[in-house]
């Protein structure tokens, strides 16, 4: 008997005739190697005479599907999604302007705002997909009219079974009801609501000895459960006077319009502290326009201090 080193594990063993190996499972890997998949950057073992890159089909197909079409994988794919606030942020503008295609794990959405899509872009590369996809530009036609919008599409199995669970589903617009969202991000997923399908209306007020500006959060949905379950949280969590919704009754059956909004000058300023609370994504269009408004409700308020 003579002492010998395993040559993959290291390991010391007893060998009557020269062995090499400690075990059988030492012998395989020994016939094996390490390689990582150039798609989803997943590392997985294969034989050394094997010419296998990929660590499945779908990788395969989605890797040379995307060289054609300008993407590259930038980082590892998430295997499971993580609450933060750009989720959350995200998870608002699905719920809003999104759409979880019924047949693939694909998510789809849409926007006039191109910066929006490119807030969308980066979240999605960097806490889910780990790919940046290109926006497509899209004309929709209503009547007589032609608009261009665009759209941002990305496929991961992971963040559509992430959002099934929540409570998105696919042809949501009608039906879509309570999501179950964690408290301490719940103005993140707020502000993605209102850049997706919300926005402020302003209203100016031209008194005898002073002026105003009205600032109403308007929140707009086909499904009444949605915006009744909306007006409860935001009562609840942020301590407000409950918002007022209003039904558009329209010409099609099972498409009436619901508008939440809050007219409540402490409800509206304690919603904008906290949306727009630390460093985040938003669309700066929609910001701006609170911002000016703001700042000329100081200067209005200026003005008539000097008065008195």
């Amino acid at each position: 008997m003579r002492e010998v080193k395993c040559e993959i594990c290291g390991k010391s063993f007893s060998r009557k005739t020269g062995g090499r190996f400690c075990s059988r499972d030492c012998h395989n890997k020994s016939g094996r190697k390490e390689i990582t998949c150039p798609w989803c950057k997943k590392e997985f073992t294969v034989r050394k005479s094997s010419k296998a890159i990929f660590d499945s089909c779908s990788c395969k197909g989605f890797y040379y599907s995307s060289l054609k079409n300008g993407i590259v994988q930038i980082k590892s794919e998430k295997n499971n999604i993580q609450w933060s606030d750009n989720i959350a942020y995200l998870i608002g503008l699905i719920a809003s302007d999104g759409t979880l295609r019924k047949y693939r794990k694909c998510i789809r959405i849409g926007s006039k705002d191109m910066q929006q899509l490119e807030n969308v872009q980066q979240i999605v590369c960097d806490e889910i997909t780990g790919r940046k996809n290109k926006i497509i530009p899209e004309h929709k036609k209503v009547g007589d009219k032609v608009f261009i919008t665009n759209s941002y599409q990305f496929t991961s199995k992971v963040f559509y079974e992430f959002c099934e669970n929540i409570g998105i589903m696919p042809n949501k617009s009608l039906i879509l009801g309570n999501i179950d969202i964690p408290e301490k991000h719940f103005s993140h997923f707020l502000r993605g609501i209102i850049d997706g399908d919300g926005n402020y209306n302003i209203l100016r007020r031209e008194y005898k000895t002073y002026k105003v500006n009205h600032i109403h959060i308007r929140v707009i949905s086909g499904s009444f459960l949605f915006v009744d379950w909306l007006n409860e949280e935001c009562t609840r969590i942020f301590n407000i006077q409950k918002g007022t919704i209003v039904k558009e009754i329209r010409k099609a059956p099972n498409h009436n319009k619901y508008t939440l909004f809050w007219s409540n000058k402490r409800a509206v300023t304690t919603l904008l502290e906290k949306i727009y609370s630390g460093d985040s994504y938003f669309l700066e269009r929609k910001k701006n326009t609170i911002d000016s408004a703001l700042l000329e409700n100081k200067e209005f308020d200026n003005l008539r201090r000097m008065q008195y």
